[in-house]
């Protein structure tokens, strides 16, 4: 097999469990919905891509709520692992171990990535050992590698959750002399800040995030007529 993968990274929508930063701007039911929105919407355009698209979810045993949110059938994997480099060194080795040759992992928090991001990602696995793809808070919304470029090693002691993830990820990938290929820097959606951009660029242009889109409509319809 060697039609590449997409890993998606999600979790299961349970209230005050999923995007409790933005939860605390518009409450957790809020955030919950939304969250929904971005896994759909990003979902989508994975499976637009035609890449093969492995799904892997946390907790492992609310694998209901994942089933509940997706009206296909998709292929699911638990996440493993302590944390989450870890995770995603794991869940890399799934699917190479599948023998994919190449693979992006990329998270649910982006629900407006144009499809064209993630097939040049692909494409310039290539021509690249890694590639990836910067966003606006020192973090990465994708990260991806060949089957015979990838090492476990990258994922270790990277301060997760600050703003050094992307800075301190690409120097490990320069040590371990491989080449990247560095995206163009997209926005992921963490704060209330993060998802009035969003609106704006939803309003402003076209984009295949039309879920979010609508649920965003109806809630800022509803903030502004309290």
């Amino acid at each position: 097999m060697n039609l590449p993968a997409i890993i998606l990274f999600i979790k299961a929508p349970i209230p005050g469990k999923v995007k409790k930063r933005l939860a605390a701007s518009i409450g957790s039911v809020h955030a919950m919905g939304l969250y929904k929105c971005f896994v759909k919407d990003i979902t989508r355009t994975a499976m637009q891509t035609g890449f093969h698209l492995k799904i892997f979810y946390h907790p492992p045993e609310n694998f209901d709520l994942i089933c509940k949110m997706f009206e296909n059938d998709h292929v699911y994997h638990p996440q493993s692992g302590q944390d989450l480099g870890e995770k995603m060194a794991n869940a890399f080795c799934e699917v190479f171990a599948e023998k994919h040759n190449r693979a992006v992992l990329i998270g649910s928090d982006i629900p407006d990535l144009p499809e064209k991001l993630i097939t040049k990602a692909m494409t310039e696995l290539g021509n690249h050992d890694a590639v990836i793809g910067p966003s606006h808070d020192g973090g990465y919304y994708l990260i991806g590698f060949r089957s015979d470029t990838f090492t476990a090693d990258i994922f270790k002691d990277i301060s997760w959750s600050t703003d050094a993830v992307c800075s301190e990820t690409t120097r490990k990938l320069y040590e371990k002399k491989l080449s990247v290929h560095l995206l163009p820097i997209w926005r992921d959606v963490d704060t209330y800040a993060d998802l009035m951009d969003l609106a704006d660029s939803l309003r402003n242009s076209i984009s295949s995030a039309d879920t979010t889109h609508s649920y965003l409509i109806n809630m800022l319809a509803d903030e502004s007529s309290v």
